[in-house]
């Protein structure tokens, strides 16, 4: 498994031990794009690290709303699932490949005893987790404190560079972790990214443009 060293750096200073445990218990997957990865309440049996492809996670309310939590990219992998294996509970949050997705999967018990006997990859999962977190104060904060009619699309964590042309309504609703309403909310961009969005009705395409370009 060399070919992975530059997706998980942990790897390229690793021990003979660490490096012989995770050439044989480390397997590497395929989920088609669409497919769900995770339920809330599942337990959680493995860990897994991106190679190539997006992953969201996200909550999903009584009333039917839905928030984005963060999502996991090439090198990435999920604090919330670290978090429940080293805690033994069950996941929080659901998953869902957004496209085709190519991952290692650790077992949940070689990473616990991972993480007991290599400090590398204990420095590793829990530098994981820290950096996630910031990704989820960053989204807390964007909800809480920001109302969505003023809302940058270019401030939402982890999603402008892969926004498309065309947003519905209900999408940037769920990005937000607010209602879909009707009526024509107006986003205003910060002068990079996306700027001017204008949404005509309830599940109609976004009219936007990016900085420097009108919106069509």
């Amino acid at each position: 498994m060399n070919r992975l060293d530059a997706h998980i750096p942990v790897l390229a200073n690793a021990s003979p031990a660490l490096r012989a445990d995770f050439d044989r218990y480390a397997q590497v997957h395929h989920i088609p794009a669409g497919a769900p990865i995770a339920w809330e309440g599942d337990a959680c049996d493995q860990l897994a690290i991106v190679l190539a492809g997006t992953v969201r996670v996200y909550k999903v309310g009584e009333s039917g709303r839905e928030i984005t939590l963060y999502r996991i990219e090439e090198t990435e992998s999920c604090v919330l699932t670290a978090s429940c294996i080293l805690s033994r509970t069950q996941f929080p949050a659901l998953a869902v490949a957004e496209t085709d997705v190519e991952a290692v999967l650790i077992p949940a018990y070689v990473l616990r005893d991972w993480v007991a006997r290599y400090e590398p990859w204990r420095d590793y999962v829990f530098d994981m987790m820290s950096q996630r977190l910031a990704d989820v104060i960053a989204t807390v904060e964007e909800v809480a404190f920001r109302r969505m009619e003023r809302a940058s699309p270019s401030s939402w964590p982890g999603w402008a560079k892969t926004a498309p042309p065309s947003i519905t309504h209900q999408e940037i609703a769920s990005e937000l972790g607010t209602g879909a309403r009707s009526g024509q909310p107006h986003l205003e961009g910060s002068g990079t990214g996306w700027s001017d969005c204008t949404l005509p009705r309830r599940g109609d395409a976004a009219r936007c443009g990016r900085a420097g370009r009108p919106a069509p």
